[in-house]
């Protein structure tokens, strides 16, 4: 953090909205304030997720906003120091409610030394990192920067990973059993994401698992599709969701919410498959984690990326992923284990 923050900060507000995964960034993030402002009490806005988040912040407020700059407008002159933490960019306002002193540092800045400038706030200039451009997010993969990386960069907080900031549940006395969970967010409104892997080729998966003697629990909410023969868990709290994710000894899934919840909460084996999220910037090194990358990762290429091919190739990256990889990586794990 720059030298020039003052020590004597006493509270701390830090907004980020989203969904799941978004709320297990933020908790990481918040074990990084934590560590840098031991003393201070630090409160949490979002829009959401509550179970997640209370363990990492003093007080947490759920607001239903979706406008950022409203809710920046809304809260940060009540804290000595107020971190706004949208994708990819972070702004900070520093002051107290009278003098209300605003500076920011947008994700790119080229002086990543100075990370406080006493200015107004230019919010045309700040409102274009609200996600990177194609080119902008191509450099970010080979640079190889997470997006957890990214905020703390912006705001000048040493980088923590989720293992450090890790959430202990309470696990089931029976751990033998394995997770699975095929959606995205967005389920709940009868949306299908371009992330998403065809249930057909999951269901072949999960036969071929129960077939060998497997338990199998398949975690979702509302209007998601169920998978046959298996266990359900739906619609349950979220805290019932976490201790599930902790105690099973494998989950399955695309990149979404569940798998950065389950190493929020474990360390233990994922699989996961990837297609136009890259797994430089939303995977983890000790899961398995499938990506053909017959294309380029296409997140944030359109605005309509989450629900319609970028690249207009009928999401080959999801559909080039095959059953056989996904069993020989099941294998891989049952000859580890």
């Amino acid at each position: 953090m720059a030298e020039n923050v003052s020590d004597a900060i006493i509270r701390i507000g830090v907004l980020k909205l989203g969904g799941i995964g978004d709320a297990c960034d933020f908790a990481v993030i918040l074990h990084g304030i934590r560590k840098q402002f031991p003393n201070a009490s630090i409160i949490a806005i979002s829009n959401g997720n509550q179970s997640i988040l209370r363990g990492y912040a003093d007080a947490v407020i759920i607001d239903k906003k979706t406008d950022w700059w409203e809710l920046s407008r809304r809260y940060g002159w009540r804290y000595d120091l107020f971190f706004d933490l949208r994708p990819h960019a972070g702004i900070v306002f520093q002051g107290n409610p009278y003098t209300r002193i605003k500076t920011y540092i947008a994700a790119n800045r080229k002086n990543h030394d100075s990370h406080y400038v006493n200015s107004t706030v230019d919010y045309t200039h700040i409102k274009q990192f609200n996600h990177y451009n194609s080119w902008e997010t191509n450099k970010l993969q080979q640079n190889r920067k997470s997006v957890i990386g990214l905020n703390c960069e912006a705001i000048g907080i040493e980088k923590h990973n989720y293992d450090e900031a890790r959430c202990e549940v309470n696990q089931f006395k029976d751990t033998n059993f394995i997770t699975i969970n095929t959606g995205a967010m967005g389920a709940e409104r009868g949306i299908k994401q371009t992330k998403q892997w065809d249930m057909k080729n999951w269901q072949v998966v999960v036969d071929e698992l129960l077939k060998r003697g497997e338990r199998v629990i398949q975690i979702g909410i509302r209007w998601e599709k169920k998978l046959k023969h298996v266990e359900h868990i739906w619609q349950k709290p979220l805290h019932e969701v976490m201790r599930y994710l902790a105690s099973s000894k494998l989950h399955l899934g695309n990149e979404n919410g569940l798998i950065r919840l389950r190493r929020l909460v474990t360390n233990k084996l994922s699989i996961v498959l990837f297609g136009p999220t890259p797994p430089m910037m939303y995977g983890f090194e000790n899961n398995i984690n499938i990506w053909n990358n017959v294309c380029h990762p296409c997140f944030w290429y359109t605005g309509d990326w989450m629900t319609k091919c970028a690249m207009n190739i009928d999401c080959l990256c999801m559909k080039s992923i095959t059953i056989d990889k996904v069993l020989e990586a099941t294998n891989e794990y049952c000859n580890n284990d």
